[in-house]
């Protein structure tokens, strides 16, 4: 079917008008609109889905895989980020194995993360009894400048390599050095 064309190049072909009019494809539900797209070829069929919510407690837009199968974006004909079928989110890879996994080359690996004045990452273990925070972040006002690294929850912080001790740094102060430290 051709739509402003008379050559269609796929089986639905829109095309814009001379007059540079708008090719959208407009989908409208008083409360949920959905488009689909689905490769048949494999078992199961591979389902890309883009949703639109509008009820009353919940509004927001939706695009993702209605099948147990990857999400990929790429730019420029090269995969730059995977969202794989159990959550973990790759950057650089098409195969994460954790949470967030960043894959890079010659270096590039990082993850940036930039304030005006504090920037801050935190890890988090949760426990239902205690929390223990990790805190790694970087202070540049005028009155302080200077790399932390430290833990936010009254815990002790231990510094090791190749899975040896070299020292404890306990919550209230006490530094313990090499093999001593329990």
């Amino acid at each position: 079917v051709g739509i402003g064309t008379l050559g269609p190049q796929a089986p639905l072909h829109v095309n814009q008008g001379p007059n540079n009019d708008s090719t959208d494809v407009l989908v409208t539900s008083p409360q949920f609109a959905r488009m689909r797209m689905v490769a048949e070829a494999p078992n199961p069929d591979v389902t890309l889905s883009l949703q639109a919510r509008g009820e009353s407690l919940a509004t927001w837009a939706e695009i993702g895989t209605l099948s147990r199968h990857d999400l990929r974006f790429y730019t420029n004909d090269a995969y730059r980020m995977t969202i794989d079928e159990s959550g973990n989110v790759g950057v650089g890879t098409t195969e994460p194995t954790a949470r967030l996994h960043v894959n890079g080359n010659n270096g590039n690996a990082v993850v940036f993360v930039t304030d005006g004045e504090f920037a801050r990452m935190r890890m988090e273990a949760s426990d239902p009894a205690t929390d223990v925070l990790l805190s790694v972040q970087a202070r540049g006002s005028a009155a302080v400048q200077r790399a932390e690294i430290g833990t936010l929850s009254g815990h002790d912080l231990v510094l090791y390599t190749n899975g040896n001790v070299l020292m404890y740094l306990r919550a209230n102060g006490e530094v313990c050095l090499g093999s001593g430290c329990p």
